[in-house]
């Protein structure tokens, strides 16, 4: 075919066939075959093939990576080129790029500690699989590739991370560096939804703490300093999500009651949280420099908790403990303990009623609670909580 192997210089007209691409070895060192109008194959020493389009901009020549040619074709690599020929002033943006430019956008509304969370997700998750690639050519096999291996683990944060994506490709469009008539490839509904497994249907493993057990883990863990611990007592003694707590902003609580959104819920419903004098207190001493009272990352309890104090056991895991607990040594209605952990019972007229009548009821079992997570009350199941 004429290939110069080191340069990747091609004859005038001849341009790559997908047997040709299919076929392209690795050599001793990089290789740059050209295709043609400043498209690239670029062939690594260990066989990585992907597209790379070469331009000159203020007297500079630039690489810009398009992907794998495991994700994007021939013809999409071609189609992407051409983009760049017919607008040569155009500036092309790798979704990187497009991202940083939205978080700074973004900045001066958000919390430092949000801030921050975007930029750690995006590097961690997402750059290192599509980062470097045109926005133009991310799609859903690169997005799915991103988000699989945290989608099993921490669905959760998963969606999280699929909602940045979609936030970020949107922006991309709105500058006008994607179609905007292409719909998001980030999109959950009617798209990823169909392909993504269901969260509630995936197998999650949340190791738990028997509850005689967990006074003494109190103990410990108010001898560590800072938002984390504190973010987690209060989770514990709010039986809420860890999600649910790292979310939380002060709007939401007004005096002894704390009120979720539903659109932070994982049943999509709001749900009402009265709070302990434990909780509260902690919430009390909680500074105000941020929007949220627990201004943390998504896994900052789970890395307090397994490599700070060495329990083999999860955040949410304390969910379990304080279930088992109410089981155990409380005469608690099922139906009480059930909504304390917001698995809300589907009756409309069952919902009316437990939000009315049993929310004071709720706060004794929460104060009980509080009081075992101190050590101050003795575990005699004859106590009764709910009259």
């Amino acid at each position: 075919m004429g290939h110069n192997h080191g340069t990747g210089v091609r004859p005038t007209m001849a341009r790559l066939t997908a047997r040709e691409v299919a076929t392209a070895k690795p050599m001793e060192r990089t290789r740059m075959i050209a295709d043609g109008a400043g498209l690239y194959l670029r062939v690594s020493r260990t066989g990585g093939k992907s597209w790379i389009v070469r331009y000159q901009k203020d007297g500079k020549v630039h690489d810009l990576g398009l992907g794998s040619v495991r994700n994007v074709t021939l013809a999409q690599a071609r189609a992407l080129a051409a983009e760049r020929r017919r607008d040569p002033l155009a500036t092309i943006k790798t979704f990187a790029q497009v991202a940083e430019a939205f978080i700074l956008a973004q900045e001066p509304g958000w919390s430092a500690s949000n801030t921050e969370e975007w930029r750690q997700t995006l590097a961690k998750h997402v750059y290192p699989v599509f980062g470097n690639m045109h926005v133009a050519a991310v799609d859903t096999l690169v997005i799915r590739r991103a988000l699989d291996p945290l989608w099993s683990r921490r669905p959760d944060a998963a969606r999280r991370l699929l909602d940045r994506i979609r936030r970020v490709l949107d922006a991309a469009a709105a500058a006008g560096y994607r179609d905007p008539n292409i719909a998001n490839p980030a999109r959950w509904e009617g798209h990823l939804k169909l392909l993504m497994p269901a969260r509630d249907r995936l197998k999650r493993h949340h190791a738990s703490m028997p509850y005689p057990e967990l006074p003494a883990f109190i103990v410990e863990l108010r001898k560590h300093a800072g938002v984390t611990p504190k973010a987690l007592e209060f989770a514990i003694l709010t039986a809420a999500r860890t999600g649910e707590v790292v979310g939380a902003i002060w709007p939401e609580f007004k005096g002894r009651l704390w009120t979720i959104p539903a659109n932070r819920m994982k049943m999509g419903r709001e749900h009402r949280v009265p709070l302990s004098g434990a909780a509260l207190a902690i919430l009390e001493a909680m500074p105000r420099t941020s929007n949220r009272p627990f201004p943390i990352g998504d896994t900052a309890m789970l890395q307090l908790v397994r490599h700070h104090m060495g329990y083999p056991v999860t955040p949410h895991g304390f969910r379990s403990t304080f279930s088992v607990w109410v089981t155990e040594c409380t005469d608690t209605p099922t139906e009480l303990r059930e909504l304390a952990l917001a698995h809300v019972s589907g009756d409309r007229v069952a919902a009316a009623y437990q939000r009315s009548v049993l929310l004071e009821k709720r706060r004794d079992l929460m104060e009980r609670w509080a009081r075992f997570c101190a050590g101050q009350a003795a575990l005699e199941k004859t106590e009764r909580v709910v009259k």
